[in-house]
Formats: C-alpha cells, structure tokens, sequence
C-alpha cells in the first residue's frame, strides 16, 4: 500500500511537469462575435481568485487504487501534495517559487528539481506559475503575469453549439476549455511527443468570485504509455492557518537525483 501511495504522488508530479486536446466542434462563430464577452470571460479566470490560502483532506486515485493525503496551496509562495497511509505521511511533492521538492518517506530519500530542469520546461514555458494556475484552476500565458495583457494574447476563440468556449495560447498550444457557466472545464497541451489533459469538476464556490473544482482528473500520454490520476478534495477549506512554505527534512534521508527517485518507484 505504501509503495502505491508514493507511485500516486509521483504520477501526479509527472503529469503536472510534462503537458491531449480534443476537438472542438465548430459552430461558425465569426472572429469578432461576443469578442469582449470573450475577453472579460477570460480576464476573470487569468486573475488571482480572492482567496490566498486552501487546505484540504484529498484523495488520489491511480490505477484503480486510492491512497488518501492532503493539500495545501498558498498562493504566491508554496503548494504542497501530501499522501498518507494510516495518518503517517508517506511521500510529498512541494511546488516553490524556484524550485520542486519531492520527499519520500518509504526510502528515506529526497530530490529537488529546479523547472529549468524538468522535461519540455521550453516547450511548455514551466514554472511555478504554470504549475501555480494548473493547481488553482486559472487559465494562464506562460511568461505574462498580466491579466489584462494575458487576456488579449488568447485571441484564438472557438465556440460550440452547446456554447463551450474553448481558448487557444499560441505561443506555446495550450488550451483551455469553458463551459456555459463560465467554469474552466479543461487545460490541455500536445506535440508529437506527448499530450497532457486536466478535466476539473464538481465545482464548488469557495467565494463570492471563485468556484473551485473538487475533482482534477489527469491524463497524460506518451509514445510508450498512457497515465491517468485522479485527485479529489473532500473538505475544502480557505481560512489561514500556520504551516511551513517548504518543509523541513529529515537528516536521516538520503538526497538522491530525481531520476533516481522516481526510478525507485517502478511506475
């Protein structure tokens, strides 16, 4: 159970560091139709949310297998993905501003990865802030910090019948998909190496301008296999609370490369 807890975490870390689209039916919607609806719609999920702090109990599914664990994202400075097995933390990924913490406590070892190190980082433009709105369900444009600028470089819209949008960053193909209800329904990117998919649900409003997704299910595929994990938040909570941005490890663990350590988890 221990080794499936850790091989979830890892999973989840893989699919977050490398990056399917899936087609849109196009329903004929000129280029210049609902254009500043577009751009508001996509200015609103390019912002920060109101809320800077987010705890939850989760659970990760891999596999047909589910291990529990925790989440805690503060905004702007650390996220951290937590498995436990019987209340005792197993494995953790933290996501810094400058750099990717991984422990695992079944072996005893650790690794940091710096996002200039991880695989396509040039490709997919990765860093803490990618990462950052992957995990806080925002719509984001690699290298632009700007809402307002953000908002008019994803000037490729579709539109289906059904009224999804979906947008497309150009510089670097990424997608984002929104539903009817103004929900970020889906980020995807692909090449010919890979694609990488999250499909967020079961929102929930965490604030009078924020609906959260409970549910992250990611797919990553590449030519040698298909990946897919699920994470769901049970308890949702936004109240400030006193814990470490980076945690502190052990001198009795032993760092390894990420190689390493990932190859230790025979996934």
């Amino acid at each position: 159970m221990k080794r499936i807890s850790v091989a979830a975490l890892a999973v989840i870390l893989s699919a977050l560091c490398l990056t399917g689209c899936r087609s849109v039916k196009q329903a004929g919607v000129k280029a210049d139709t609902n254009r500043t609806e577009y751009i508001e719609t996509a200015r609103r999920l390019l912002s920060a949310p109101s809320v800077t702090e987010f705890t939850t109990p989760a659970t990760y599914g891999l596999s047909g297998n589910k291990v529990g664990g925790q989440i805690r994202m503060r905004r702007d400075q650390s996220i951290q993905l937590g498995v436990s097995v019987l209340i005792a933390d197993v494995a953790r990924v933290e996501f810094l501003p400058d750099k990717v913490v991984i422990t695992d406590r079944v072996h005893s070892t650790w690794a940091v990865c710096h996002y200039a190190d991880i695989p396509y980082r040039n490709e997919l433009g990765l860093d803490f802030e990618v990462i950052q709105a992957i995990m806080w369900n925002r719509m984001f444009v690699p290298g632009c910090s700007d809402a307002d600028d953000a908002a008019f470089l994803l000037n490729d819209v579709s539109q289906s019948a059904d009224g999804i949008v979906t947008y497309r960053e150009k510089e670097y193909g990424y997608l984002f998909t929104v539903n009817a209800n103004g929900d970020l329904v889906q980020t995807s990117n692909a090449s010919s190496h890979f694609s990488f998919r999250i499909d967020y649900s079961d929102f929930q409003s965490l604030a009078e301008d924020y609906r959260f997704p409970k549910t992250l299910t990611v797919t990553v595929t590449t030519s040698a296999r298909t990946l897919s994990a699920t994470l769901e938040m049970t308890s949702p909570n936004t109240q400030i609370r006193t814990w470490a941005n980076e945690t502190p490890v052990s001198s009795r663990f032993k760092r390894v490369t990420l190689d390493e350590l990932l190859d230790g988890l025979d996934i």
